[in-house]
Parts: structure tokens; sequence; C-alpha cells
């Protein structure tokens, strides 16, 4: 979902959903407890939890 890809500082913060639901809409077809990733300049892949805000799970 590059659309709501968030640029910081240090990396990028990467919602992602399943193609299906992005074409059809259809709540069924979403995922659910998919937590973005935060992908920092240096390479680091760090996944967030979707239970609590992104803002609070980003190292440094």
């Amino acid at each position: 979902m590059r659309d709501k890809t968030i640029e910081l500082s240090g990396g990028w913060v990467c919602f992602y959903q399943s193609t299906e639901y992005l074409r059809s809409g259809n709540f069924s077809d979403r995922l659910v407890g998919n937590g973005p990733f935060y992908v920092g300049h240096n390479g680091s892949v760090q996944e967030l939890l979707s239970a609590l805000p992104w803002e609070a799970q980003i190292d440094g």
C-alpha cells in the first residue's frame, strides 16, 4: 500500500493488506491483526504490533 507508506527521517513505516481486499473492498477479504513494518535506511526491518501505536514501537 504505497499510498499509506510514511517516510520518516530514519526510514519508512510500511502498511500492507491483501490484494483481494484492495481489489474488492469486501471486508471478508481483509487481513486483520497485521501490524506495519518499519524499514530503516540502514536496511533493518522491524515488525510492528497491531495492538500498539506504531509511533511508540520504532527503535531509535
